[in-house]
């Protein structure tokens, strides 16, 4: 994969000629403005394998963020004073009746 370097006005003024680059010959075209770069022009198919190493990366970061909690959560015991969860639960909801209901649960 290769790079160009282009200034805004020079990719204002050829816009067509950077969208050939980046789309069909696979060229990452970057965008300077006053000498400094500010944008990245990229094929789109390129675009896509960017986006879903991103959400792997951020999917991986909660699993990991998930794990954390659980054993923080284990080491608490917090769970194990409830026998029954099922019956715990209806329980609970038993003594919360939804609204237009006349029974409860």
């Amino acid at each position: 994969m290769s790079t160009r370097t282009m200034s805004s006005e020079e990719a204002r003024t050829r816009w067509r000629t950077l969208l050939d680059l980046a789309s069909r010959k696979g060229v990452d075209v970057i965008i300077e403005r006053h000498g400094e770069p500010t944008a990245v022009v990229i094929g789109y198919e390129d675009y896509l394998a960017l986006r879903a190493l991103g959400r792997d990366r951020a999917t991986r970061e909660r699993g990991e963020q998930m794990a954390e909690a659980l054993r923080a959560l284990a080491t608490l015991g917090e769970g194990s004073r409830i026998a029954d969860p099922a019956a715990w639960q209806r329980e609970e909801r038993r003594e919360r009746p939804l609204p237009g209901r006349d029974s409860p649960c």
